[in-house]
């Protein structure tokens, strides 16, 4: 599974597809306020969509594309 919870840290890992958004919305809504993308290779729209929403911390070393031109918009202030 690509969503892991640990604690108020989600864990996006691997090829992170639209089923994945219910699990990361259930995380968030829960109080989750950090996500790790460390070894995210894809990131499906309706995810990038929920973590602009909730406005959380995002850490980590996702694929070289989610990192040249996703985490931008994440982080930017």
């Amino acid at each position: 599974m690509s969503v892991e919870v640990d604690g108020a840290t989600v864990r996006l890992t691997g090829r992170c597809g639209a089923e994945q958004a219910e699990g990361l919305l259930a995380a968030l809504t829960r109080g989750a306020d950090q996500v790790d993308l460390t070894g995210c290779d894809h990131l499906h729209a309706s995810l990038l969509q929920l973590l602009m929403a909730a406005n959380v911390a995002v850490t980590g070393e996702p694929s070289d594309f989610i990192r040249q031109w996703v985490l931008p918009s994440l982080r930017a202030d």
